[in-house]
């Protein structure tokens, strides 16, 4: 189900133009400083989730949610690095899995190092913006 909210129409044109400007710049080299990325993976991150409805895209759970990247590291070598950012980072290409299935499509057993789990208080506070954010849209109207 594709959601098609002005807050999440917002949100996502605000993610597109920081995705373009990321991917144009060509100057960008590995190692260099990357502040604006956290942004963009915040956006990504909210964009993500939302989208999914806050559960696993492939099994439908809420429980221990995980970001699967669907442009993964090994590719950075064969691409500029701002178009592995841009792709790496774009909304369209992460998905939000629980552990178990992220394990399948990654096909590994136990759980892997260095995986990170997005807690419940974050996935809380991304409902939370999107509810005051669609609140707010309901008052001025």
């Amino acid at each position: 189900m594709v959601k098609q909210d002005k807050i999440f129409k917002e949100l996502l044109i605000r993610h597109k133009k920081s995705i373009g400007r990321l991917g144009s710049r060509i100057d960008l080299k590995r190692g260099e400083p990357t502040s604006f990325l956290g942004y963009i993976r915040k956006q990504s991150m909210k964009l993500a989730l939302y989208y999914a409805d806050f559960k696993c895209e492939s099994c439908a759970k809420d429980k221990t949610l995980t970001i699967h990247h669907m442009v993964r590291r090994d590719n950075r070598k064969f691409v500029m690095f701002c178009k592995y950012l841009a792709s790496r980072y774009y909304f369209f290409n992460i998905a939000i899995l629980c552990s178990k299935c992220h394990n399948k499509v990654d096909g590994i057993t136990g759980v892997p190092e260095g995986r990170m789990v997005l807690s419940k208080a974050k996935i809380k506070e991304i409902q939370r913006y999107f509810r005051i954010h669609q609140n707010a849209k309901k008052q001025v109207l």
